[in-house]
């Protein structure tokens, strides 16, 4: 079995534009990706030392262009990435794992 087989959920990523004095400008929606969704209450401590309760935890390809500035749209809403990591093993990095508001 595949890892692409496992992914049997759709999102859509989506990122602001700023302009250069850090202003919003527009919305840009990025094509819709495949992930898995995983439904889940979730403590974590932000690098500020605030405690956010995450929703859902998004499984993602390894060349997904989610960023920890991006927001996921499923569900009809717009979540935002609290924590993105990216596990690996021996080699190469294996997916990217996404925990939303």
């Amino acid at each position: 079995m595949s890892y692409n087989s496992l992914l049997i959920n759709h999102c859509v990523v989506v990122n602001a534009e700023y302009d250069k004095w850090g202003e919003p400008t527009g919305v840009i929606v990025l094509t819709p990706e495949r992930c898995r969704i995983e439904y889940m209450n979730r403590l974590v401590r932000t690098t500020g030392g605030q405690e956010i309760l995450c929703y859902a935890r998004v499984f993602l390809r390894a060349n997904s262009v989610a960023t920890n500035a991006s927001q996921l749209r499923f569900d009809g809403f717009d979540h935002p990435i609290a924590e993105l990591s990216k596990p690996q093993n021996r080699n190469i990095i294996h997916h990217k794992e996404a925990l939303v508001r």
